[in-house]
């Protein structure tokens, strides 16, 4: 008998999920392994900006009102900018931040697997989606972006946009 079980799992013709290989060759990065980079991002990002925070007296107890939303913002912004101060040279030399070196995995343009350009890295997969988050109700975009990571060639909405894939360094 040759017939095709119907209650039999489904079945595909594809590599080991951790083992998918990018268009030019390259291992796509795991989901755990963009997890954590992102993870590590956040938390360099934080360390940061607590002690401004602190400064702008986001955690001061004399000031019952609260802060104003201007210094919440120039808070922020400060941090943004230190942060990318920071991951400026590893992204333009290398496609990644401190948490993509940390785990071993890089940005690289989808077509060529070059670094992109800092614009494109910067501007549209990180700026873009921090200003989204920054807008009420318009931040479920950044739900809808992360919940992307599983398609079957793990690209986010901010890798499509960009044009990029995150592979092993």
């Amino acid at each position: 008998m040759n017939e095709e079980n119907p209650y039999a799992p489904p079945s595909a013709d594809q590599p080991f999920i951790d083992e998918q290989i990018a268009e030019g060759g390259a291992p796509l990065a795991s989901r755990w392994r963009r997890l954590g980079a992102a993870l590590l991002d956040t938390l360099a990002l934080l360390v940061i900006q607590f002690p401004l925070l602190f400064a702008f007296g986001w955690f001061s107890f004399d000031n019952p009102g609260g802060i104003a939303a201007s210094e919440q913002i120039l808070g922020s912004m400060l941090g943004l900018l230190i942060f990318f101060a920071l991951n400026i040279f590893l992204l333009t030399t290398r496609g990644q931040t401190i948490g993509k070196m940390l785990t071993g995995i890089r940005i690289v343009d989808n077509d060529t697997e070059e670094i992109p350009p800092i614009a494109r890295i910067y501007g549209i997969r990180y700026l873009l989606f921090q200003l989204f988050g920054a807008v009420p109700f318009l931040n479920i975009i950044n739900l809808v972006d992360v919940l992307f990571i599983f398609r079957q060639d793990r690209r986010c909405i901010h890798d499509l946009w960009a044009n990029t894939i995150v592979v092993m360094a």
